[in-house]
C-alpha cells in the first residue's frame, strides 16, 4: 500500500558530481530514502540548497503516481504538456540516476503557520480542491493529496 509521509529532512549534502544539487536523506517509517534535489536562488542572487536538515516535507515514494497540480510545482514540461516522470504521461515517480546517485522518490516542502500565542501548525494544501490538511510527523497524505499508486 502507497503512502507518502510527512517527515524531517535529515541530511543534506553537496551532491559529489554537480555543484547545482544536494542529496536530502528523509527517513520514514518504511526507511531511509535518498532524494536528490535542485538548488534554489535567493532574491539576493545567493545560490543553496534548497532543504536544510530540519526542514518538514511530504516524502513520495517510487511507484507512485502523482496528480498534475503538483507535477506543476517543477516536474511539468509546458511544450509537451505533461509531467518530467516516468511513464507516458510523465506522472509515475520511479527510481533515477541523477548524476550517478540514485533518487529514490520526490519530497515537498510542507507549510508552517506560527502564531505568537500558538504552536507551530503544519499543514499540505490540496490545490485541485482548494483544501488544507493539517499534520504532523508521520502522517500520511497519499489519500488527500490524490497520490495514487502504479499497477502494472
Amino acid at each position: 500500500m502507497l503512502e507518502v509521509i510527512v517527515c524531517h529532512v535529515t541530511e543534506v549534502i553537496d551532491h559529489p558530481e554537480s555543484p547545482n544539487l544536494t542529496i536530502n536523506t528523509v527517513v520514514t517509517k518504511n526507511g531511509s530514502f535518498w532524494v536528490v534535489s535542485n538548488r534554489k536562488e535567493l532574491p539576493n542572487g545567493d545560490i543553496v540548497a534548497r532543504y536544510d536538515v530540519g526542514d518538514m516535507v511530504y516524502y513520495i515514494p517510487e511507484t507512485a503516481i502523482v496528480p498534475e497540480y503538483i507535477l506543476k510545482q517543477g516536474y511539468w514540461d509546458d511544450v509537451k504538456n505533461k509531467g518530467i516522470l516516468a511513464g507516458s504521461k510523465g506522472n509515475r515517480v520511479k527510481g533515477r540516476k541523477i548524476a550517478n546517485i540514485l533518487s529514490e522518490g520526490l519530497i515537498f516542502p510542507v507549510s508552517s503557520i506560527s502564531g505568537e500565542e500558538t504552536a507551530t501548525q503544519y499543514f499540505v494544501r490540496n490545490e485541485q480542491t482548494d483544501s488544507i490538511k493539517v499534520v504532523k510527523f508521520g502522517d500520511d497524505v497519499a489519500e488527500f493529496l490524490g497520490i495514487t499508486e502504479w499497477v502494472q
